[in-house]
């Protein structure tokens, strides 16, 4: 328009380009250290567009470094101990419209790791004391499982628990044998690997006898040998009980060796060992050994008789001190 003139109308065309929106397929992801992520796919409502990624890992291992177009599927691991993430810097490009940026966040909780005492060994009846679990994750819960060997018993099989209670261990062979607890910790849904805890129990030792000895006054007993189901089983023996018999050696390891035994009395003696076996540091139950011991008899004959020629003599009645003994003449 000049002064009051008014000029020709223009038609001035404007075309609005919509903005690049981001779309993610998944939402943010949350998973446990060790498992694979789900592939994201980009896309916007706008066409035309294409779309690259760069990720920072903050610690975490087997992330991709970047890509196009799709976030692939990866397995992450989390060594630390709380939770990180990982941040997928997204954007957006387009010949119409300036570039668009999102982040896409996966987090990654850690799983916990267990830290166990050292293993026991035990003797068959002893007790174990509460055994105690730790993880490196505050918080963690714990289950634990159970197997043994054959003849193992008087432990609890399962549990939900950070300790081990308190339980007697039999072992009713002659064998060692063990128990291995499975145990596993457990933090915001996220599990560690099963550790094994393992308890050895000893058998105690059995012993076998040999024949009781019996002896006369001043002989020689023979060697007397112990053995046992359990290799490498000892032998401690102790004189607990003698009766009128001397020569007896009072203790010893092993066998019992030979002995020259007296007895003065006129009746029988005996000697009685008790004997421990031991394997390691597992004792056995005690058993007894006698030796007997029978005195040298003796004659107690009467007065002499007098007779004459063609007279009968008194019947002469010979006796002993050592009852039952017989007497020949």
């Amino acid at each position: 328009m000049i002064a009051a003139c008014p000029g020709n109308p223009t038609a001035i065309h404007v075309i609005v380009t919509p903005g690049i929106n981001i779309q993610f397929s998944n939402g943010p992801q949350s998973l446990c250290s060790g498992q694979s992520t789900q592939a994201v796919s980009l896309s916007s409502s706008v066409s035309g567009v294409s779309f690259s990624w760069v990720s920072q890992s903050n610690g975490i291992t087997g992330v991709a470094t970047s890509g196009y177009n799709i976030i692939p599927v990866q397995t992450l691991v989390n060594s630390n101990q709380q939770i990180d993430s990982v941040n997928y810097l997204v954007t957006a490009s387009s010949p119409a419209c300036p570039s668009q940026t999102a982040d896409y966040i996966v987090s990654v909780k850690p799983n916990p790791v267990i830290t166990l005492p050292a293993p026991q060994k035990l003797c068959s009846g002893a007790s174990i004391n509460n055994i105690h679990f730790n993880s490196d994750i505050a918080g963690s819960t714990y289950s634990w499982t159970s197997t043994a060997s054959s003849g193992i018993s008087g432990f609890t099989a399962s549990g939900a628990a950070d300790t081990l209670p308190s339980f007697t261990i039999l072992n009713s062979t002659l064998d060692t044998g063990s128990i291995v607890f499975n145990i596993t910790a457990a933090n915001d849904g996220c599990s560690s690997s099963s550790a094994a805890y393992t308890i050895l129990v000893y058998p105690n030792p059995d012993i076998h006898l040999p024949a009781v000895q019996s002896i006369c006054n001043g002989s020689a007993t023979l060697p007397v040998t112990f053995t046992s189901g359990v290799a490498g089983t000892v032998f401690n023996w102790t004189v607990s009980n003698n009766n009128n018999v001397t020569g007896a050696i009072n203790a010893g390891t092993g066998t019992i060796p030979s002995q020259t035994l007296h007895n003065a009395s006129p009746v029988a003696g005996f000697v009685t060992y008790t004997i421990t076996p031991s394997a390691g540091n597992c004792a056995g139950v005690s058993a007894n050994y006698t030796d007997t011991v029978y005195p040298t008899p003796t004659v107690i004959a009467p007065a002499p008789q007098v007779v004459c020629s063609g007279q009968m003599s008194n019947p002469v009645t010979l006796n002993s001190a050592t009852p039952g003994a017989l007497i020949h003449w």
